[in-house]
């Protein structure tokens, strides 16, 4: 319905604009009057034609499919904030570890951390991915089991290639 609406108010100002210039462009006289009659006639047509169509134009419905649409938009924009609360979360947290790391000599040292939406609707880590030295792997095994809950199974370690 709101397509249709769309439609036909585009349609209804591409008129306007389309007898507004006509009018300009005719000379005067009694060219102009009955240029006039027409553009008229013309731009009633446009604001006449959905009755012609047969369709309803409801103020009830318009409004509900408006609703509809508001809702769709608010779903999408809740979606892309939780999406980008989950982006920054994770970063956070990759930073902590990459700064804990570092508070305990341990270099070179990379991660990664997913993070899953709880029942309160709160992004707690689920897994992590470190890349670093073989020997600071317990030291971040303790680190991320104690400080961010990620349990020994969702950790993944890699050795940090040779520079």
């Amino acid at each position: 319905m709101m397509t249709f609406l769309r439609t036909w108010l585009l349609g209804l100002a591409a008129a306007a604009v389309l007898t507004s210039l006509a009018q300009s462009l005719m000379p005067q006289g009694p060219v102009k009057k009955a240029g006039g009659l027409v553009c008229a006639l013309v731009l009633l047509w446009a604001m006449l034609f959905p009755l012609t169509q047969g369709a309803s134009l409801e103020p009830a419905q318009l409004a509900q499919d408006y609703l509809d649409q508001v809702e769709q938009q608010a779903k999408a924009l809740q979606a892309q904030v939780q999406a980008q609360r989950k982006a920054v979360i994770e970063a956070e947290l990759e930073a902590y570890i990459l700064d804990k790391a570092a508070q305990q000599g341990i270099s070179p040292c990379q991660a990664r951390v997913e993070c899953r939406e709880n029942s309160e609707g709160v992004f707690v880590p689920e897994t992590a991915w470190v890349s670093a030295p073989e020997q600071a792997w317990p030291a971040l095994r303790r680190l991320l089991e104690e400080d961010l809950g990620i349990p020994a199974e969702g950790q993944t370690y890699e050795k940090e290639a040779a520079a």
